[in-house]
């Protein structure tokens, strides 16, 4: 079987995811004073993409209860994801607080926060759909004027490369996005050409 390669059109580079998520905290900010809430969802839902390397499909299912926030937790709970596996995803405390705010948010805005309770809900339904997480993932791409071509995906495959990039580890990445093989997390592995390049170069020196 031949190998999928990740190519640099399909993940978002450092500087440009640090640029996504400020626009987009600027316009929840902006949201809150005037007490609009599509664009506070649209900052926590992409910055749980971002910042944890989930499924839109993942997404669409988070409860209140699988957002494990307390002290000495830090964590998303999958169930059910790709192959039926659930597994648990380790934050960062950046995401954690922003998720804890999200929640506070939420509870202002007088939207349902029992442990049952979808994270990220719809205008039209309880939760948002995979449709639906695309289309604003979008909007906030065309938003920032970055390339039109990444999609929620992209956001994922973002995760993956920048986990990689810190790390070195194949293993922790592979277990963080939930692959059910090493060699499909491989592909980040392949994707440092800024590193690849320093190399090159390097023997020219």
């Amino acid at each position: 079987m031949k190998k999928w390669v990740l190519t640099p059109d399909k993940y978002l580079k450092p500087e440009e995811a640090a640029l996504l998520r400020t626009t987009l905290e600027d316009k929840a900010l902006a949201a809150i004073a005037k007490k609009k809430k599509k664009p506070v969802r649209d900052w926590a839902m992409i910055d749980v993409a971002l910042s944890a390397g989930l499924r839109a499909s993942e997404i669409t299912h988070l409860t209140v209860k699988d957002a494990h926030l307390g002290k000495g937790e830090s964590a998303l709970f999958i169930k059910n994801g790709k192959g039926k596996k659930d597994r648990l995803v380790l934050i960062g405390e950046k995401l954690k607080k922003h998720l804890k705010d999200y929640l506070s948010w939420k509870k202002q805005a007088g939207e349902a926060i029992t442990i049952d309770s979808y994270l990220f809900v719809s205008e039209r339904g309880p939760k948002m759909t995979l449709s639906a997480i695309q289309k604003r993932f979008k909007h906030a791409i065309r938003a920032t004027n970055l390339n039109p071509r990444y999609s929620i995906h992209s956001a994922r495959h973002t995760y993956g490369t920048m986990l990689y990039r810190n790390t070195k580890d194949l293993r922790m990445v592979q277990k963080q996005l939930g692959h059910s093989s090493c060699q499909v997390t491989e592909v980040y592995a392949d994707v440092l050409s800024d590193d690849t390049q320093k190399a090159v170069n390097a023997l020219y020196v």
